[in-house]
């Protein structure tokens, strides 16, 4: 449906988000020179794209269940 291939886009868009939070926080070079709040702000992004990731799959779940 239009609806589950929208979710899945929407579910693309967070996992490249997730990575490229991961990224940051694995690269040694930002965490020693960003600033420790935006350090931090990526923490928050990367648990609320995590959350959000969790909900997609659970929407699409149950449209795929209807």
């Amino acid at each position: 449906s239009k609806e589950i291939a929208r979710l899945e886009k929407e579910k693309a868009a967070v996992l490249a988000e997730i990575d490229r939070a991961k990224g940051m926080l694995n690269n040694p070079g930002y965490l020693a020179k960003a600033p420790a709040k935006l350090v931090e702000a990526t923490k928050e992004k990367l648990e609320s794209s995590r959350q959000m990731l969790s909900s997609l799959d659970r929407r699409m779940e149950e449209m795929r269940s209807l």
